[in-house]
């Protein structure tokens, strides 16, 4: 049976956040077969938008009002995370992995891990099911740009009636791919730098708790072992690792908008 980490971040730094998933895709890279899943949380509202989005189009600079903005590495459209959201991640090394269901294409792996996603979020309480063709708005080059990701629906994403629950992106850079995304169990807030229709204001939400993201964690490692036959082991980064991504994440601070690329030769995939 192979081992997995799984690493687990309360109300963390939003940089810290988008550097810890970048090197997550950096350590799968060198370990064929390897996977590493993650589960976190934000320390306050955050917008991320996608790789090949621009800026200028993305978000409206003028209602920011503070919020950070950071571009993420994986693909897809604007995103508020807001402090009641939980965020996944998972990445791995298709090279020898013993893991069938998670080797094949980006349709495959995408489904996979909905499947996984829908699970937890049922045993969460909420009653969910699987988006079967992309918005036919999602094509439009204009509506890609400006539009936020909970403003439209994509293939495998989850929803609870008329309401998204779990949006993803992914990212793959020859047999490694980093995907995550967002898990909105209170709801959807709203940010007035984002168009869209909102369930929540900003802060409307209550803020997640650091028992609750325990439970969340044992509960996502469990199913993951169910359904894809995987040793979880809740672990924390090392202090080596640890200052690698404080490191990375003071870097991104000061130039939160450029696009980067973890690993030479990458191509974004996904929404989010």
């Amino acid at each position: 049976m192979l081992s997995v980490p799984l690493y687990a971040h309360f109300a963390a730094d939003p940089f810290y956040n988008m550097a810890c998933d970048d090197w997550l895709l950096q350590r799968v890279a060198s370990h064929p077969g390897a996977i590493v899943l993650r589960l976190y949380s934000w320390q306050v509202g955050t917008i991320t938008f996608g790789f090949n989005q621009r800026a200028e189009t993305a978000y409206a600079a003028d209602h920011l009002d503070g919020t950070p903005v950071i571009r993420r590495i994986t693909g897809g459209r604007a995103l508020y995370h807001d402090r009641s959201e939980l965020t996944y991640a998972i990445a791995l090394n298709t090279e020898n992995l013993a893991v069938p269901a998670l080797a094949g294409s980006v349709s495959a792996t995408s489904h996979a891990i909905s499947e996984w996603l829908a699970a937890f979020v049922r045993a969460s309480g909420t009653d969910v099911c699987f988006v079967k063709r992309s918005s036919t708005e999602n094509a439009r080059p204009g509506f890609f740009h400006k539009a936020p990701c909970f403003a439209s629906q994509a293939r495998h994403e989850l929803m609870a009636g008329a309401r998204k629950v779990v949006a993803s992106a992914q990212r793959r850079i020859g047999g490694c791919w980093l995907q995550h995304g967002s898990i909105k169990l209170a709801g959807i807030a709203a940010h007035p730098a984002l168009d869209g229709v909102p369930v929540a204001e900003p802060d409307r939400l209550p803020p997640l708790t650091a028992t609750a993201l325990a439970d969340y964690r044992d509960l996502l490692a469990t199913l993951a072992a169910e359904r894809f036959g995987l040793e979880v082991v809740v672990e924390d980064l090392t202090e080596a690792d640890d200052r690698v991504v404080r490191a990375a994440a003071a870097a991104l601070e000061k130039n939160p908008l450029a696009r980067r690329d973890p690993i030479k030769q990458s191509q974004p995939t996904g929404s989010l």
